[in-house]
């Protein structure tokens, strides 16, 4: 045995190299000082080199696919922690719930005209839509009623297919039978409702979206108008199976006509704006701020609904010779027509909207009482 000169540590007679420190040894520099042999350390760097290349080369390309795939693919390579998250809120709710936010608020956003407070609204869907499923099928569904209606949003998101092509066939209906009403709503949206069972589906006239009225100072201040379908009853299978409450709402309702009720608080809207010659409520500046005040104090205290639903009496009462009170008209409707509130007061509202819901699903065969109601919105509408 003999030592190695750099570090003493042992080697054998054969090694060309030290094992411990990678020097040279006697042998080994004798060998390699010949010229013949210096070809065969050569030519494994050569070799060694080719592999660190091929390496990077492999490297390069692997990074360039990556690239490639992300920007193909975008936000959808996300989507297996996107289902986590959704089967982790589906589990606190203890039902199938939706991805979408529909109550954002943004503060000191610079909007000019109604273009671009479309625009604030389009992208805060554009911002989330990349999570829901079914885009493709149910995007050309959404995207149809976008276009023909003139909604800035229309977003059904975890939605059945089947589903979403019901509620596009109500929706459908509704701009057939009041063709009027086009160009006031911005959002039809699933959402998640704060208790389950708060409501089947709902309408906000003046939902405060863009800048506080604090600071219309300074920004002009960007309101939806839209209506929400409420997660726990359109996308849960086992609910939507169960049908709606019997003698309740209108003879020959479902869930799904409920969206036309909801149309009929729309319609109310509408016809509001129109008697007060107010185009739009999606853009208000400190100018003309006051008169989202009046509109809201007259939805509140139903006012307008109350007058509405006075002349439809008084019209049904001509031309059948009776003498009927609000009770009895409200009856004719509908037992949820005729629903009060906590006060023990009637809530015209509901009354026209069952009216409108009466007349989605029957047509001319619907009540007299809510055909008369159907007659005035639609005067109204003009």
């Amino acid at each position: 045995m003999k030592n190695c000169l750099h570090c003493g540590f042992e080697i054998e007679e054969d090694d060309n190299f030290c094992p411990k420190c990678g020097h040279w040894t006697i042998k080994g520099y004798t060998f390699f000082s010949d010229e013949k042999n210096r070809e065969i350390i050569n030519g494994a760097m050569v070799k060694q080199k080719v592999r660190v290349a091929n390496l990077f080369s492999l490297l390069f390309i692997f990074f360039v696919v990556s690239i490639g795939i992300c920007l193909y693919r975008g936000k959808d390579i996300l989507q297996p922690f996107v289902y986590i998250k959704r089967q982790i809120m589906n589990y606190n709710y203890g039902y199938n719930t939706t991805i979408l936010k529909t109550d954002n608020q943004y503060f000191n956003v610079g909007v000019n005209d109604k273009a671009s407070a479309k625009e604030v609204i389009i992208n805060d869907f554009n911002e989330q839509k990349w999570q829901c499923t079914n885009r493709y099928e149910m995007g050309k569904i959404e995207e149809e009623l976008q276009k023909l209606y003139d909604i800035p949003v229309v977003s059904f998101c975890e939605m059945s297919l089947k589903e979403g092509k019901s509620i596009s066939d109500v929706i459908k209906k509704m701009y057939s039978l009041f063709p009027e009403i086009k160009g006031y709503l911005t959002n039809i949206s699933v959402t998640n409702a704060e208790e389950k069972n708060a409501y089947v589906a709902l309408f906000q006239p003046v939902y405060q979206f863009v800048n506080s009225t604090n600071s219309l100072g300074s920004y002009k201040r960007v309101n939806k108008t839209q209506i929400l379908l409420n997660s726990y009853y359109f996308l849960n299978d086992d609910i939507l199976s169960r049908g709606v409450k019997d003698n309740w709402y209108i003879d020959g309702a479902s869930w799904e006509s409920l969206i036309a009720h909801e149309f009929g608080h729309y319609i109310t809207f509408v016809t509001l704006l129109k008697s007060k010659r107010i185009n739009s409520v999606l853009l208000v500046d400190n100018g003309n701020d006051n008169f989202i005040d009046e509109l809201v104090d007259l939805i509140n205290n139903q006012s307008y609904s109350k007058d509405l639903v006075d002349k439809a009496i008084q019209n049904y009462n001509g031309v059948y010779e009776v003498n009927l009170g609000i009770e009895d008209f409200a009856g004719l409707i509908s037992n949820y027509a005729s629903n009060k509130d906590v006060r023990g007061n009637f809530i015209y509202d509901e009354i026209i909207a069952e009216a409108v819901h009466d007349y989605y699903v029957n047509g001319d065969n619907a009540s007299k009482a809510s055909l008369e109601i159907v007659s005035i919105l639609k005067s109204r509408l003009w």
